[in-house]
């Protein structure tokens, strides 16, 4: 079993996930989302992407620590500072290949030396070899990432400054392309395009089973349904996004619209909708050219993303691109049974911004899948050199601990000595708690027998609970539907529907009637013919013994009185007040008392 961490830097939020892999199957066991709106904004540009990444919320470490989730693993990166190149390259062997790869990603931004041109970074990069089916017949197609070091470096230090350490920085594509991959199975040939709609920014990835052709960012994303609809609103861009959210729909071109508001959003919604299938067919075309397969087909897309939570946009989509268009519900395929409920929430529907995060996490779990490692050499270094200086530090280490067995023994006497005092400490404890257990079950043994004197009581008591029920259900009004009949609605009862019932060591004192009516049975005019009903029914209630007195209330439960004006009824309720609150009702027995001796004296 293998974890990881992955963090996604978004334009308004930084997500972070937590993954378990065993056997091929991923378990998230953390969750965080962390706000960054305010702080992009305050460094806010006109280049496209999440900005400069050194402007990550000023307790953005202490949020992660003092989740638990962990500080330390996989970054994406992306926008237009990461790039995606194929190359074509004859079969060598790999010796002179990684140096031909090198003079080809690296040597043109660089000059002989090895130093920066002056208006041209230094850049890092990697690559793997594509597996196409029936691609060239002799020559080696790669796919590389390249990615300048200062916007890695920035990255790397953002996440240094706020206590996050970074194993690997991958594009953020291949994120995507692992949830994919993991929470999937693809079908035999079946080649798939990947988008995940970010506020700035699309990922778009394409797959054919488990071969990935094409993972990079393309412009694009939720921001533009929010600047086309602020132009219709005239609202800001904030409450676009809330109207996008909650009220929106796009609808296919040609389909019937539900009203003319509908009509009027379109346009906007469609700018945006329109620019999301621009860039999945720009792809198609881009890899059809670089990776010389001009029979790339695809047979469906997968969306997901926040930016992508518009109503309406796979069917949208579907219609423009002409393929199916399904979102790519990661929720479905992946255990969230360890997760808090507020971070089960972050993965709540079929469209999941968490989608780009998971996939990195399952990278830093398993760095062998297929990825971009853009590392910048010089964190590498300094990596390689504490490690061997940690190596040097344990080899000091084991030799002074060879120096000092006495000390050893003598610690070792002592935890013994130590361990007696608490098995007394703990046999002491123990007899405490049998102590305990033995007043316990003394206690319960006086209840039972309370209990059991209580019902005995009762059997012998006058039969007045069954003559006050008889008395309800013979002269309660006609018409009027009986629901409830029992204790009084409280902590001394048990149920709620039925005829009611109490518990064993609390007499009852109060009992309650609720029901309904229909209205047009019991007219309100000239005055309500209910109360009239109940009049009569209240004077036959007082007449059996031990009744107090009888009064009819409004209830008091809005969702329910609202639920019977549906239906054109009312509520119908009433108390029940006995004569002896403190003990059992108890009544003068009559010439029928069986409890009555020979001799003509109650029975005390």
């Amino acid at each position: 079993m293998a974890s990881g961490l992955g963090i996604d830097i978004g334009h308004e939020s930084i997500k972070i996930v937590k993954v378990s892999v065993s056997g091929g199957k991923v378990a998230v066991t953390g969750a965080l989302k962390i706000p960054r709106r305010a702080s992009a904004d305050a460094d806010a540009s006109d280049k496209p992407g999440p900005g400069p990444h050194t402007s990550l919320p000023a307790d953005f470490g202490k949020q992660v620590k003092m989740s638990g989730i962990g500080t330390a693993g996989t970054v994406g990166v992306t926008g237009r500072d990461v790039n995606l190149k194929y190359l074509s390259v004859p079969p060598i062997p790999p010796e002179k290949l990684r140096k031909l790869l090198h003079m080809e990603l690296a040597g043109k931004l660089s000059n002989v030396k090895g130093q920066l041109d002056d208006d041209i970074p230094e850049v890092t990069y990697d690559w793997r070899l594509l597996n196409l089916p029936g691609g060239l017949k002799s020559d080696l197609l790669v796919i590389a990432g390249i990615a300048r070091n200062d916007y890695l470096m920035s990255v790397h230090a953002a996440m240094k400054s706020n206590g996050i350490g970074v194993e690997t920085l991958t594009p953020s594509a291949f994120g995507l392309v692992q949830a994919y991959l993991r929470t999937h199975s693809p079908q035999p040939g079946e080649t798939v395009v990947l988008c995940d709609v970010g506020h700035e920014l699309l990922e778009i990835a394409i797959v054919e089973e488990h071969n990935v052709y094409f993972a990079r960012s393309a412009a694009g994303g939720g921001k533009r349904f929010n600047l086309a609809l602020d132009k219709v609103l005239q609202t800001g861009p904030d409450r676009a996004a809330i109207f996008k959210h909650e009220r929106a729909r796009i609808f296919p071109e040609g389909a019937e619209l539900r009203n003319k508001q509908d009509e009027n959003f379109q346009p906007a919604l469609r700018e945006g909708a329109d620019a999301i299938a621009a860039a999945i067919r720009s792809s198609i075309t881009f890899c059809r050219t670089q990776a010389k397969m001009p029979k790339l087909d695809f047979q469906r897309v997968y969306i997901s993303g926040g930016g992508a939570r518009v109503k309406g946009l796979c069917e949208y989509l579907e219609k423009k691109v002409g393929r199916p268009v399904a979102p790519l519900n990661i929720q479905a395929n992946v255990n969230l049974g360890r997760l808090t409920a507020d971070s089960a929430r972050l993965f709540e529907g079929a469209i999941s911004d968490m989608t780009v995060a998971l996939g990195l996490a399952i990278i830093d779990a398993d760095p062998n899948c297929f990825h971009f490692t853009l590392t910048p050499e010089p964190i590498l270094a300094k990596r390689s050199f504490w490690r061997k200086t940690m190596v040097g530090v344990a080899a000091a280490v084991i030799l002074i601990a060879a120096l000092v067995p006495p000390y050893l023994f003598s610690q070792r006497k002592a935890a013994e000595a130590e361990a007696s005092v608490k098995k007394f400490q703990d046999l002491n404890t123990a007899v405490k708690a049998e102590q305990k257990k033995y007043k316990d079950f003394e206690a319960l043994k006086i209840n039972e027998a309370r209990r059991a004197d209580y019902y005995a009581r009762l059997t012998r008591a006058p039969r007045i609970y069954p003559e006050l029920f008889l008395a309800v259900r013979a002269h309660i009004p006609n018409g009027v539907m009986l629901n409830y009949f029992g204790p009084k609605l409280g902590e001394n009862t048990q149920t709620i529907t039925g005829t009611g019932g109490w518990k064993y060591d609390a007499p009852v004192s109060e009992f309650e009637i609720r029901g309904s009516y229909d209205k047009a049975a019991f007219p309100e005019v000239p005055v309500p013919a209910i109360n009239e009903a109940w009049l009569k029914m209240r004077a036959e209630l007082l007449k059996v013994p031990g009744v107090k007195d009888a009064s009819i209330k409004a209830l008091d439960d809005p969702q329910t009185n609202q639920a019977l004006e549906k239906v054109g009824k009312k509520s119908f309720n009433a108390t029940i007040t006995l004569q002896d609150t403190a003990n059992p009702l108890k009544v003068v027995a009559d010439s029928t008392d069986t409890t009555k001796p020979k001799d003509g004296k109650a029975e005390k």
